[in-house]
């Protein structure tokens, strides 16, 4: 039950969010969660460029709550052994595997996004959310012409890809280990949210859910330079 109701408010907020056309303006595309100003451990893992994230190879400590090491990995996921960096290009993003297969619409305003799903290529039944915006003076832009600024992942909806966030992040992670690399926004008995900012709207941000012990949903947001 739990689990469906994050989900449900999720997706909920996805659709409330956008305006007009199904498009997302600045101010609610940045979300609602808000992350403790508390230092964390962070941990990093191979994350060269097309190569495999590999198993933890350095423990870096870090009193600022955003240190430098998460800086500069937060936005990079691994996917069945390839390396994405958000945020990507819609072209390149589909030249690395993925296969866009619903947006709510197919041209992008300035100063807005636009919500679409993305499966990955050896698993058509997969899911995966994204958000597109660009940079541009222009006031409106085709959405291939876009680039992907956001990466969210639902577990159930994407269970037989491998996917792994910064620090090693993947389905089987527990809260413990989660907790050591992102702030706690919320546990209890029910499930958990573990989220650290890198500016205080959330445009860029790594946030993931769990019901109960279980993990449901990793969310990747990284748009501040899209954001005016």
């Amino acid at each position: 039950m739990k689990k469906a109701v994050i989900i449900s408010l999720l997706i909920a907020v996805c659709i409330s969010g956008c305006g007009k056309n199904g498009e997302k303006t600045d101010q609610e595309a940045a979300g609602q969660t808000v992350a403790a100003d508390a230092g964390i451990s962070t941990y990093r893992t191979d994350t060269t460029p097309g190569a495999a994230s590999q198993e933890i190879t350095e423990v870096i400590t870090d009193n600022s709550g955003t240190g430098a090491e998460f800086q500069a990995h937060f936005n990079e996921i691994t996917v069945e052994g390839t390396v994405i960096s958000i945020p990507i290009s819609c072209k390149e993003l589909e030249t690395l595997g993925f296969e866009r297969n619903f947006a709510q619409k197919e041209t992008v305003g300035k100063g807005s996004s636009v919500t679409g799903y993305s499966s990955w290529k050896t698993e058509n039944t997969s899911s995966f959310g994204m958000d597109y915006r660009f940079k541009g003076t222009e006031d409106s832009r085709p959405l291939e012409d876009c680039d992907v600024v956001s990466f969210l992942w639902d577990v159930d909806a994407a269970k037989d890809v491998e996917v792994v966030f910064y620090g090693g992040i993947h389905k089987d992670s527990t809260r413990e280990e989660v907790a050591a690399l992102l702030n706690e926004v919320y546990a209890d008995e029910m499930g958990a949210q573990y989220s650290t900012e890198l500016d205080e709207k959330g445009y860029s941000r790594l946030s993931v859910y769990f019901d109960k012990d279980q993990m449901v949903m990793v969310e990747l947001y990284n748009c501040a330079d899209y954001v005016e």
